[in-house]
């Protein structure tokens, strides 16, 4: 069983935010270094947990310049038995997902888990645009997953909304968005941490994939980036309770016109 876990490194905390010259993408400085996205986390946690029992090697995959690598040592600390980058900066989801493709590709796989969404971003698109490059049986926002006995299948719980849930059954390959707090997280000691960054990881360029995306100009353009202004629009209602029902009532019919 081959388990790839797709990951992104995202800014450790706050910092100043910037339009990159390109304009396809927002830039965060000064914000104390890198981590793993959160929700990529949970999914790492899903790849540990199943390791063992499945007899399955679980490989770490992100895309990204040098600093992504933070994210591909957490996951190796956690239990990962592999890490891959592909070297590129490329932020549009349907670009990633078919760099990740081709990378999926190659690289042989069983499973593919990935986060929801990710912490910066908030797209929630590159897992559901991966698993349709691939042609391959996908589910969002996964809260358990069991596999078959003959490990061809798995059937899944999704969170629905409303508290509600739907189960799946699936054939093998496929991918798995995982939900937050699917597992618990575990800690990483600075020793386990430190041991991480003395494995070797694996580095694809885009040639070596057979991809040449580079100089093309987006498929978006960022125009502005700020902090959303507060607008506060406080009216107090006055009279008896039918006066204020009556004027509560006329103003919600006017806000659904």
């Amino acid at each position: 069983m081959r388990i790839i876990v797709c990951v992104k490194a995202i800014p450790r905390g706050e910092g100043q935010l910037r339009i990159a010259e390109s304009g396809d993408r927002v830039l965060c400085e000064g914000a104390g270094g890198w981590t793993i996205n959160e929700s990529d986390e949970y999914a790492v946690e899903q790849g540990v947990t199943q390791k063992a029992p499945l007899g399955a090697t679980l490989t770490a995959l992100t895309v990204g310049p040098l600093v992504s690598q933070e994210a591909l040592y957490i996951a190796l600390a956690k239990g990962a038995d592999k890490a891959v980058r592909i070297d590129s900066d490329i932020s549009d989801p349907q670009r990633l997902a078919g760099v990740m493709a081709r990378a999926v590709e190659k690289l042989g796989y069983d499973l593919i888990l990935t986060g929801v969404e990710s912490s910066d971003y908030l797209g929630a698109q590159v897992g559901t645009l991966l698993a349709t490059r691939m042609g391959i049986a996908s589910a969002y926002a996964v809260t358990a997953v069991e596999f078959s006995p003959d490990r061809k299948s798995i059937r899944v719980t999704k969170e629905l909304r409303g508290g509600a849930s739907q189960y799946l059954e699936m054939g093998l390959p496929a991918l798995l968005s995982i939900q937050y707090g699917m597992h618990p997280l575990s800690y990483v000691s600075p020793r386990r941490l430190l041991s991480a960054r003395s494995q070797p990881q694996e580095t694809l360029t885009l040639p070596e994939l057979g991809l040449d995306v580079g100089g093309r100009p987006g498929p978006f353009q960022v125009l502005e980036v700020g902090v959303p202004q507060r607008v506060r629009r406080v009216k107090f209602l006055e009279g008896n309770s039918g006066e204020v029902t009556s004027q509560l009532l006329g103003r919600i019919r006017d806000a659904i016109r």
